[in-house]
């Protein structure tokens, strides 16, 4: 008898499966952990197959001993051969970074009872979370309007009591929303999150595996570890950049894995924010799409009117006028200004400008280079805040948000700048509405946001049509290709001859360069979804000098 073996090492993306043979009585099976001898080391396997075919002369290494039955199961395994082909990725490397490994010492899991804070919303917002909850129980797909982390938790409490008996999987952006949500959400729900070792890791895992309800809660990694007993899957905050894992291989992003598991598992999908990403429309039906949005009503200066008579570039008489009437209400105000400090209208310049306005005030800047309390009357801050600062479970005596420049966002290089300055504005109007204060924001293009602010989906619409004539995702996939070498004229020659390759083998492709970069010489490729298959089965033969993100553009 012959096992076909995944290593769990990194392994070079043309590298599939290794023979051993095994002996009768070890009764193997598809998904067993398995200890094996590569190149004279000990190393952990997972069995893809077992096969009676000769040996013809070849003599082959035994499998030492198995580690784990049923390690995982063959539903899982053929989810993660989907995956890493998807990837462009070695089966191996993506099992080698996804799964923990059983420890070598086993402990008990460590259980301390957490005592769990009430979870209070306003009485005016209830009806909205039960109707939300009663919404989702009867759906299989869903975005999900929702304004911040406080009022996901609570829809989350509703939902998990009204299907106690189901299995759930919450998956958050950042390490402090897991943790944050998980202090909200039922005594038994587990966290797992990459702050915890890999035993830990593997008992809270297997732990959730062998529940036949319940609720797990983590960031990214954890949607990895889903299987088919798995029911629900929320996505928290969907459209954080976070949801990505673009740094390093594999270069995957958790709402196209999410879709896929629902595709094989038939799970419940929901994505919850403030705001959809445009790729969402494509995704989710956008009539009666459950959940509200942020209650408070913002206030828009425009700059176009204001500016000729403004004594400050960067700062209107209007704005100026309601930080003054909130101060004298003894009320406290933040600034949201996304310039680096050492422009020449810079944060630093606007924290200057508003010192010297309300000198009997305390005015401080905060970003991620200058890390000040936030206690000040004024809080000049960028959107550093929103990720790092900002509790909406917190109470809060700010009495006014002001965005003075969310136009900015409008002119970054890339095609998702209007969807980014949208949601932006957006979490910003939400942080107003869980302090319960006022919300303004300046702006050169006030048409625009009276626009937005009147009916969101409308715009969003409009740039999911533009996409689609301009070969944009989510209607083209995005591939990004790129070879380092110490020789710049092998680097060039890599690269055009896999351009070449790809022209030859997709018809339409879209290549955007090649340019030189840090890290090589690079491409990007768009192509039709009907041809994604051909152009992964291409890529799939690459040598790992090259470096492939085959959702370049999803994030």
């Amino acid at each position: 008898m012959i096992a076909e073996i995944y290593i769990l090492k990194r392994m070079p993306r043309r590298i599939k499966v290794f023979d051993y043979s095994v002996e009768p009585s070890m009764k193997l099976k598809p998904g067993d952990l398995v200890e094996v001898s590569l190149r004279k080391q000990r190393v952990l396997g997972i069995v893809k197959q077992l096969k009676d075919k000769p040996f013809r002369g070849i003599r082959l290494v035994p499998v030492t001993q198995i580690i784990e039955k049923k390690f995982i199961r063959e539903e899982q395994l053929s989810f993660f051969e989907s995956l890493a082909f998807d990837l462009a990725q070695s089966v191996s490397s993506v099992l080698y970074t996804s799964l923990p490994i059983p420890p070598k010492r086993v402990s008990k899991e460590k259980n301390k009872p957490l005592k769990k804070p009430v979870l209070s919303v306003p009485k005016s917002e209830y009806n909205s979370i039960v109707r939300t909850v009663n919404q989702l129980s009867n759906r299989r797909t869903s975005f999900v309007f929702l304004s911040d982390l406080k009022r996901m938790a609570a829809v989350l409490l509703g939902f998990l009591r009204e299907n106690a008996n189901e299995k759930t999987l919450v998956v958050a952006p950042t390490i402090l929303d897991a943790k944050r949500l998980h202090k909200h959400l039922p005594a038994k729900t587990h966290l797992l999150t990459s702050e915890h070792s890999n035993n830990d890791r593997y008992l809270i895992w297997k732990k959730f595996a062998s529940e036949s309800t319940g609720c797990l809660i983590g960031t990214k990694q954890s949607l990895l570890l889903a299987d088919e007993k798995i029911t629900n899957i929320f996505l928290i905050r969907s459209g954080n950049p976070s949801h990505k894992q673009h740094d390093r291989n594999p270069r995957y992003d958790v709402r196209l894995i999410a879709w896929d598991l629902q595709k094989q598992y038939h799970t419940n999908l929901f994505f919850l924010d403030v705001l959809p990403r445009v790729d969402d429309l494509a995704m989710f039906p956008q009539t009666n799409i459950p959940g509200y949005s942020p209650s408070v009503k913002p206030g828009i200066i425009d700059l176009n009117k204001e500016r000729p008579t403004s004594e400050y570039f960067v700062l209107s008489s209007s704005a100026l006028l309601q930080i003054k009437e909130t101060l004298s209400q003894d009320q406290k105000v933040i600034c949201v200004f996304n310039r680096k400090a050492n422009d020449e209208f810079g944060i630093e310049s606007l924290t200057n400008t508003l010192s010297k306005e309300f000198s009997n005030h305390n005015v401080k800047s905060f970003y991620k280079e200058k890390k000040n309390s936030d206690d000040s009357d004024i809080l000049v801050t960028t959107n550093y805040y929103l990720e790092n600062i900002f509790d909406p479970f917190s109470n809060s005596r700010y009495g006014l948000i002001a965005h003075l420049n969310p136009d900015a966002g409008l002119f970054a290089q890339s095609f998702r700048a209007l969807e980014s300055t949208l949601l932006n504005v957006e979490q910003w109007r939400a942080v107003a509405n869980a302090y319960k204060s006022n919300f303004l924001l300046q702006t050169q293009d006030s048409e625009l946001f009276e626009k937005f602010f009147e009916n969101p989906l409308t715009i969003l619409k409009d740039e999911l049509q533009t996409r689609s004539l301009y070969g944009q995702p989510p209607t083209r996939q995005w591939f990004r290709i790129s070879f380092q070498d110490s020789e710049s004229r092998k680097e060039e020659i890599a690269i055009k001859e896999i351009e070449r390759t790809i022209r030859q083998t997709v018809n339409n492709a879209k290549i955007i360069g090649p340019k030189k970069t840090k890290r090589g010489m690079m491409f990007e490729c768009g192509i039709l979804l009907d041809d994604s298959e051909k152009l992964l089965s291409l890529l799939a033969t690459l040598k790992d000098q090259y470096i492939i993100d085959t959702h370049a553009f999803s994030s």
